[in-house]
């Protein structure tokens, strides 16, 4: 099969996407106006899911697939980075790191979930543990969703860099992209406060249900049992794409609005490939391969929450912190 993508079904889906987020707000904003604002607020779970969807686009964008054009990708993330409320290229650079490096230990962290070893956490203070429990914790995002979203940007707990330790060089660069996405977003959080306080609240609030959805999407598709992360010469891209990355079973609906990025092992077996035809790749490659770790139910779902620390004796989780 092709993988290359198509610029008309790209655009649609770039376009109809935010049409749809155009046409929920100014919803919200009339059934604010006309029934009050709790009820409006009652629809930011549907508004919340649909910017999850402008994310998954953006992200597409960042691995230069969802169009032909490269130029075209770089200006449609800006674009979506801007509608959606999202990290912008500050976030662009590290997942692409997770993606070159998912399952090396050395690279472990970094553009991806709080990560450490047994020996590692063993060696930690008490408030390092603390901490890390905490970034680790199934109710986190739901008390600090943008704390994650720093988390995914520069790694909190990391080998190389412990709590946003970085160089002066690597300091000023994440300080210009975090500028430039505060201008953006001041741009768009001051429209909609002219237009209404209350429309700038309902806005956010569909933004942190994007984050918590996000935070729990990208941390059931990397922890799980059936994951490997090796040393050096032992690393192997396609066995940490296929082992490392979860396939998880939802239906059209569910697929459309996450952009069937649950087909999460194709996508780190090979970035390049579309959105619209990461399920074909999978029927074709990997529909029968017993190295794909399947998530069929909410059980399997809750199950990922058990992988506490990286034991790189028996390379495996570990389900305690003990």
């Amino acid at each position: 099969m092709k993988n290359e993508p198509s610029d008309w079904r790209s655009w649609w889906q770039v376009l109809s996407t935010v049409l749809l987020v155009v046409g929920t707000f100014f919803t919200m904003f009339l059934v604010m106006e006309n029934y009050g604002f709790v009820y409006a607020l009652l629809m930011t779970p549907f508004s919340g899911i649909l910017l999850t969807r402008t994310f998954i686009l953006y992200h597409d964008c960042i691995h230069n697939n969802l169009f032909t054009s490269w130029k075209v990708n770089y200006y449609v993330a800006e674009f979506l980075s801007f509608v959606g409320f999202h990290p912008h290229l500050s976030w662009g650079g590290n997942h692409l790191y997770h993606h070159a490096h998912f399952g090396k230990l050395s690279a472990a962290g970094r553009g991806d979930i709080p990560f450490a070893t047994t020996f590692k956490y063993k060696k930690a203070d008490k408030n390092k543990k603390r901490f890390f429990r905490f970034l680790r914790s199934p109710y986190m995002p739901w008390l600090f969703a943008f704390l994650y979203h720093v988390q995914m940007r520069e790694p909190l707990w990391n080998s190389k860099a412990e709590f946003l330790g970085t160089s002066t060089h690597e300091s000023s660069r994440i300080i210009k992209n975090l500028r430039r996405a505060v201008l953006y977003n001041f741009v768009l959080a001051a429209g909609l406060f002219f237009a209404s306080p209350l429309l700038l609240v309902l806005y956010l609030s569909s933004v942190y249900l994007c984050w918590v959805v996000g935070f729990y999407l990208f941390f059931i598709q990397h922890a799980h049992e059936g994951a490997v992360f090796e040393k050096g010469r032992d690393w192997n891209h396609e066995d940490s794409a296929i082992r490392g990355s979860s396939y998880i079973k939802v239906g059209k609906i569910a697929e459309y609005f996450i952009c069937s990025i649950n087909y999460h092992h194709v996508h780190h077996y090979d970035s390049s490939v579309p959105n619209y035809l990461l399920k074909e790749f999978h029927e074709e490659h990997f529909k029968d391969d017993p190295r794909v770790h399947t998530l069929e139910s909410f059980a399997d779902i809750v199950k990922c929450f058990d992988t506490k620390l990286w034991d790189t004796k028996d390379k495996k989780w570990v389900n305690t912190y003990e």
